[in-house]
């Protein structure tokens, strides 16, 4: 399959690269959304000024479709394993933050297309063997 000749020539990151990468990159994200919405009021500019210092994220999953609860979902999904998950809830993120993690997001859908490539393999396989 091409998801797995792509996989052979050019490598994807793993599992658990991928895990790792996630908190800092969402940390970014949340920390140029911050910014990036920070209102005219002085409170909104010293709570914006917070969240960017602090960088402070939600670790359990969130209901919601702000970028905090967004993350926190991706996140739940990825330590699942269930890049089908991942990837729908990264579909949900604003387009500065699929900006900031568009990498990351590319090389999960590379991941979990030859993670399927080989699932589908595997039962043609046991289908032949039957």
């Amino acid at each position: 399959p091409a998801e797995l000749a792509d996989v052979a020539a050019t490598g994807t990151a793993s599992l658990s690269d991928l895990q790792k990468q996630l908190p800092r990159l969402a940390r970014v994200a949340l920390r140029e959304d911050a910014v990036a919405n920070t209102g005219d009021s002085t409170i909104g500019k010293f709570t914006s000024f917070l969240k960017s210092q602090v960088g402070t994220r939600s670790l359990e999953p969130q209901q919601g479709d702000d970028l905090d609860a967004v993350l926190s979902r991706i996140e739940s999904a990825l330590e699942a394993a269930d890049l089908d998950r991942s990837l729908a809830e990264a579909a949900k993120l604003s387009d500065p933050a699929k900006q900031t993690m568009g990498r990351w997001i590319a090389s999960l859908a590379k991941l979990n297309g030859a993670r399927q490539a080989v699932r589908v393999q595997q039962q043609q396989l046991a289908t032949m063997l039957n």
